[in-house]
């Protein structure tokens, strides 16, 4: 009884979704080809963080999915005016980007890790912790349709026996 009564309370939550649809795209570090136009696909998303001194493996994960096909995929339908979620997976780095029905980039959330500290945070972080090695790194970068970029970098600190973990707004630095 429990079992059916489960069952019905799921397939009533079924109906409370909204119009999103969902893919997962898992990469690899090897060459993926990118199909050159002439009109540059989500052009806003790639040049709001070529002026950061990011990682060069973020900026080729971020080309994938601002080129990424959305019109190619079986998932999408033309008829159906909706909203694209789309799950980018290589290695622990990830990122979740919305897609509008045109595969214009509405949003996107990533979160990579033991990545490269651009170097005007990370000579301000060997000045203010001396003899501290840099153990770990973790970005967060969040994108918005206005342009808008927040990118956090997360470092743990090493010393000895000792750890500390400092949080890096990157609009606290002009790069």
């Amino acid at each position: 009884m429990k079992k059916f009564l489960f069952g019905l309370f799921i397939l009533g939550l079924t109906n409370l979704t909204f119009s999103q649809q969902l893919a997962v795209v898992l990469t690899s570090n090897s060459y993926v080809p990118v199909k050159r136009s002439k009109t540059v696909k989500n052009s806003d998303f790639i040049s709001a963080f070529s002026k950061e001194d990011m990682s060069s493996r973020i900026q080729k994960f971020q080309k994938i999915v601002a080129n990424y096909d959305l019109r190619s995929k079986s998932i999408f339908e033309a008829s159906d005016p909706s909203t694209y979620e789309v799950v980018f997976k290589e290695g622990s780095n990830k990122i979740v980007t919305v897609y509008n029905q045109e595969g214009n980039i509405l949003s996107s959330k990533g979160e990579f890790e033991n990545i490269r500290l651009p170097y005007v945070i990370s000579k301000d972080l060997s000045k203010k912790y001396p003899g501290w090695e840099f153990n770990k790194i973790q970005c967060s970068i969040n994108y918005s349709e206005n342009g808008s970029t927040n990118i956090i970098y997360k470092v743990l600190l090493k010393n000895g026996r000792n750890k500390k973990t400092v949080k890096i707004n990157t609009t606290d630095y002009s790069m």
